[in-house]
């Protein structure tokens, strides 16, 4: 968890293409430069969600019809899923990619696999509480839930992050069929600069 967490606080650094330590010294102003830098791009955030839509997941077929209907409450965002299972299913495996997006250009900072997803503090809670689901197998039914998407990215991302526009993919299967994908785009923008 340390590299995963030291990876992301440091990319930006290996960004900005420093030189080798032998070439380089770190003065007051390469300092207040690095400061100024972090202050600007990372930090306590308010997402902000742009836009959503389903896709189509790598397994050749579905055990659910969904429906998905993003929308604002106060400062929060929140998903109302309609699911209606096909079958009785085994959640086995999500599957998470997260882009940055700057213009044009969509770049995939980290993807992660969960192939027990009900022994993640985050989406163990959501199959559990949200689909009645006990050791994540889900029963052949209809199921009408929302899920508060402001506090899921809080809980995925931690309270501080990079700002800017970011792309997540999630895809979320049994061994044979799709469940679930669906891709969200979202800003991340610096809380206390809106809060002023």
């Amino acid at each position: 968890m340390w590299c995963f967490l030291f990876g992301i606080l440091f990319a930006p650094i290996l960004a900005l293409n420093i030189p080798s330590s032998k070439n380089f010294s770190w003065s007051k102003e390469n300092s207040r430069l690095f400061t100024k830098f972090y202050l600007n791009t990372l930090g306590p955030y308010d997402p902000v969600w742009k836009n959503y839509e389903l896709c189509k997941g790598p397994k050749f077929k579905n055990v659910s019809e969904t429906d998905v209907v993003v929308f604002q409450q106060g400062k929060d965002y929140y998903g109302t899923f309609k699911f209606k299972f096909l079958t009785r299913s085994l959640v086995d495996e999500i599957r998470l990619w997260l882009y940055s997006i700057v213009g044009e250009t969509r770049k995939q900072l980290w993807s992660h696999k969960l192939s027990d997803p009900c022994k993640n503090f985050v989406f163990a809670e959501l199959i559990q509480e949200q689909l009645n689901s006990t050791k994540c197998i889900v029963e052949k039914t209809s199921y009408n839930k929302t899920v508060n998407f402001t506090e899921t990215t809080r809980k995925l991302l931690g309270t501080s992050f990079f700002y800017g526009n970011y792309s997540m993919k999630v895809v979320m299967s049994s061994k044979n069929a799709n469940i679930l994908c669906l891709l969200l785009h979202i800003e991340l923008l610096n809380k206390s600069k809106l809060n002023k």
